[in-house]
């Protein structure tokens, strides 16, 4: 499916809000866009980003404020908890702490606050985490969603409690007062929530038993959230398990070398008793925090970053709808982004000003849905959705129309395009997709007939693929299959074990007692045969999911420090170079490294600081520049309040004037939406935008030096020419699928250099490019590929001048390794060895080219070259040597690589 829309600023249905949310919310005026409904945009709806922490709906002017505090991830679902503020549920009277036992104001609630409203015996509305409000009716003892909504309510009699089950699977679950009480994904990994006997929030525990623990004030406000590290206590002074119910102490210990402590964020309030500040872990000299300031009405009014930088809101008196959203006043200018809403009145429209200015309009039907989206230089784009809310066609600048069909879940089924259209009997789909009763993917065929078909195990985990069945290539390879395990380890249940491919190589993981990957393994597993796994890394994650250490087989490795915020801040790393042994399939005569064992110390370390937003700031780099030293390279970076990199520099001993870049940004210090970066060289490049943000014009240097170039565009958003300050240009043509079918290149007389034109089959793979200049088409390369897509032939042939002809044919196995080459113009032969045609010879059975053999066929065969690769413990090709197999007294090519195993 092609992206709906290529110009910014908007996007369908963002997630803000993991893993939690459903879509739609009947109540506050669905079918209008005067009046905000609290959530995020669905999917049928349009949102935009106004800043750090916002977006808004367009259709209906809500303001969804959401502010992340912590999370991590590892067996089952991730835990993820984060404050969100709805402007359309100020004031609204939806219970909004019912779930979790603590109020942060009007329009706060927050991940795991989901809830159930039961409205009567036939009516029951879905409170989702973003907001999002999804009102079931029973009928014939079944609860019915609202159209677009493909979540399933269900109330349970023998086990009493509620279910709410997504397309995934996953599931919310509801006690029978309607509160939630736990997050369950398709395997049966549960993040459970722990109240008090008054149904305060105590703790959040995840599948593999690390916990979340809430901290109340004297007036029963929510106070404080520890994330407790694994082997941790709360308190952290002196904890003996016997501290009662304030106290938790885990089994089991940190990972070796893990410096991660408690994180305890911390939380303000106003004289109104709503959320002002969120206080993050004790990192730099002065906490991160973020503020949040209200209007009269309740809604925000402002929200300041951790940086200290503050976006100003404002809204529509009657309506509540966003009007105004104010940059930071740390910018010298300010710029304001607006909205005005003319729903219900025909037409139906959002205007949406950006900071230049420039109107961005959105058109909805009767129900609600995007209609039409107008870009400020008037390309319009169409949408039409079906009574379920699914996008069914969609039209773009040039009104070339897109079609797509779907099952009664919502699951997509064909792409119709342009050129392949839903029109005839029995039309061939750009793609057609199956599914079972899961909502699986089961198949998926491409334009050509080729199909890839995917098993599930539906006794054990019926939402994993086992088998990937990939078709024959109708070169001699026969359909062959990808398979997949999965474990049932409480600590690792449903997580990917193991991964063999077509060649039947082997890759396995393991995980550590959080669900957190311990282990990779690529290749025959040790014990399995003679030889051991030749890719085999060992990373060390700490218990806040941040990668601490790796290491592999050789010793090569690296520990790195993280600060709170899971930010690395440095890297410490051991690396050896591998001089060579008499087992090595290279030549014997391959000359040594100059650094026989280790780089100097301490090459490829670093170290590294970041703004409380995160924004890397600085960075210092060891480098060897020889056998025994190192220098030290410094890059520093600054930033506007937009988060816009406005310098950039490089200092180091190497350069004693250092490298420095400097970006300025339209609208911050420009009036005619330009944007400019002055280089090392203090050459400026400015670039100007047209209204829709897109490249307009691009200038360099000044005088004789200078380079310019100007560019239009199609109503699509496409590239169509570029002018050259010299008089050249480049033309650009499409096809109405959009894909590129001439590129030709014009002197300054306009008269043709080169043009290429494209032609394509049915899976957008190019099969002929013909080549052309002012005097007509002088050359045409033609393509041909397998089933599976793979090239197997490409030629070139010349009518005219002296440009090279040639035919190339090409073979795979299974895996899709080349095996042969086949050059038929000048009668060479190339053959591709791989460790997995004899593990037992090369140690190793994990497709790495072993070596390749350039023969020359043109009479007795005569054996060419031999070109050897060598590899290191984590995969990477050390070595490259080239022997002359017809001249042996000829010495060797060799090429060595060095890895910086820190990065």
């Amino acid at each position: 499916m092609i992206s709906p829309v290529r110009e910014r600023p908007f996007s369908f249905a963002p997630v803000i809000v993991a893993a939690l949310s459903a879509v739609n919310a009947p109540a506050f005026g669905q079918g209008t866009c005067n009046l905000p409904a609290p959530g995020a945009a669905r999917p049928w709806e349009a949102s935009i980003d106004v800043a750090t922490y916002s977006s808004v709906n367009v259709r209906n002017g809500n303001l969804l404020t959401v502010v992340p505090v912590v999370g991590w991830s590892g067996v089952g679902p991730d835990v993820s908890f984060a404050f969100v503020h709805n402007s359309a549920h100020v004031d609204s009277g939806v219970d909004l702490d019912h779930t979790t036992g603590f109020n942060l104001g009007e329009g706060w609630q927050s991940t795991y606050s989901a809830r159930l409203i039961f409205n009567s015996s036939t009516s029951t509305t879905v409170v989702h985490n973003d907001g999002r409000m999804d009102t079931y009716t029973k009928v014939s003892g079944v609860w019915i969603p609202p159209a677009g909504v493909p979540d399933k309510l269900e109330q349970h009699t023998i086990t009493p409690k509620w279910t709410l089950t997504f397309k995934n699977q996953s599931r919310l679950n509801f006690n029978t007062l309607g509160r939630l009480s736990g997050v369950e994904d398709a395997h049966g990994n549960l993040v459970s929530l722990t109240r008090d006997n008054n149904y305060k929030l105590l703790k959040i525990t995840d599948a593999a038993g690390r916990k979340l623990l809430f901290e109340y004030d004297n007036e029963d406000r929510l106070a404080r959230i520890i994330d407790l590290k694994a082997g941790g206590c709360w308190p952290a002074e002196d904890c003996d398990c016997e501290c009662g119910v304030d106290c938790e102490c885990e089994d089991g210990e940190e990972p070796s070398g893990s410096t991660l402590i408690n994180r305890v964020y911390d939380l303000e309030y106003d004289e109104d008793d709503r959320l002002w500040k969120v206080i993050d872990p004790e990192e730099h000299s002065v906490r991160p925090e973020v503020v949040i300031l209200y209007d009269e009405d309740g809604r925000i009014a402002s929200i300041e970053d951790k940086d200290g930088d503050a976006f100003e809101y404002t809204y529509h008196s009657a309506s509540g709808a966003v009007d105004t959203v104010t940059d930071p006043d740390t910018l010298s200018t300010p710029y304001v982004q607006s909205f005005a809403y003319t729903c219900p009145t025909d037409p139906r429209r959002t205007t949406y000003t950006d900071r230049r200015g420039n109107d961005w309009l959105y058109d909805w039907s009767t129900t609600g849905t995007l209609s039409k989206f107008t870009n400020p230089l008037s390309d319009e784009q169409e949408f039409t959705f079906d009574m379920a809310r699914n996008l069914t066609v969609y039209k773009d600048g040039l009104d070339n129309t897109w079609t797509f069909t779907y099952d009664s879940k919502g699951n997509l089924l064909k792409t119709f395009t342009p050129l392949m259209p839903n029109s005839g009997q029995n039309p061939t789909p750009k793609t057609e997709r199956t599914y079972d009763s899961l909502n699986n993917l089961t198949s998926i065929t491409d334009g050509e007939g080729n199909t890839v078909t995917l098993d599930y195990d539906m006794s054990g985990y019926p939402t994993l693929p086992t088998t990937i069945n990939i078709p024959a290539d109708g070169q001699g390879n026969g359909a062959a299959e990808i398979t997949m395990t999965y474990f049932t380890s409480s600590n690792a249940k449903g997580q990917l074990e193991s991964v063999t491919d077509t060649n039947g190589v082997r890759t396995e993981f393991e995980y550590d007692d959080w669900g957190q990957l311990s282990v990779y393994g690529e290749g025959e597993p040790p014990g399995a045969g003679p030889y051991d796994q030749v890719l085999y890394v060992d990373p060390t994650i700490n218990s806040g999911g941040q990668l601490i250490g790796t290491q592999d087989q050789s010793g090569s490795g690296a520990s790195y420090c993280v600060d709170l915020s899971g930010y690395p801040t440095c890297a410490l790393c051991t690396f050896t170079i591998d001089p060579g042994t008499d087992e090595d399939q290279t030549a014997p005569d391959f000359p040594l490294p100059p650094c026989e064992v280790n780089p100097p110390t301490p090459a490829g370390c670093w170290t590294a600081s970041y703004s409380k937003m995160g924004k890397l700031l600085e960075r210092v780099v060891n480098v060897g520049n020889s056998c025994e030293t190192t220098v030290e390279r410094t890059f520093t970076n600054e930033y506007d309040p937009l988060g816009r990199l406005t310098l950039a520099n490089i200092a180091s001993e190497e350069w004693p004037t250092g490298v420095e870049r400097e970006f300025t940004y339209d609208p911050e210090t420009a009036d005619d939406d330009t944007m400019s970066f002055t280089g090392p060289d203090c050459v400026t490049t400015t670039i100007t935008l047209d209204a829709a943000g897109r490249i307009a014009t691009l200038s360099r240097g000044t005088g004789s030096g200078a380079i310019s170039a100007e560019y239009t565009y199609d109503s699509r958003g496409l590239v169509e020419r570029v002018d050259y300050g010299n008089g050249a240009a480049v033309v650009y043509e499409y096809d109405d699928d959009q894909r590129l079918v001439s590129i030709e290149h014009l002197d300054d007389t306009s008269d043709t250099i080169l043009k290429l034109e494209y032609e394509y089959d049915d899976r957008d793979l190019p099969i002929e490019i013909t080549e052309s200049d002012d005097q007509g088409v002088f050359a045409t390369v033609s393509y041909t590929y397998d089933d599976r897509g793979k090239l197997i032939l490409e030629s070139r042939t010349v009518t005219r001048g002296p440009s090279p002809e040639y035919s190339l044919g090409y073979e795979y196995d299974q895996a899709g390794n080349r095996t042969e080459k086949h050059d038929l113009i000048n009668d060479l032969d190339t053959y591709y060895t791989y460790d997995t045609g004899d593990p037992s010879t090369y140690g190793s059975d994990n497709n790495r080219l072993m070596y390749y053999e350039v023969w020359d066929v043109g009479g007795t065969p005569e054996q060419l070259s031999t070109t050897w690769y060598s590899y290191n413990a984590q995969g990477n090709v050390t070595r490259v040597v080239t022997e002359d197999e017809v001249n042996k007294s000829a010495p060797v090519e060799a090429v060595r690589f060095v890895y910086n195993h820190s990065q």
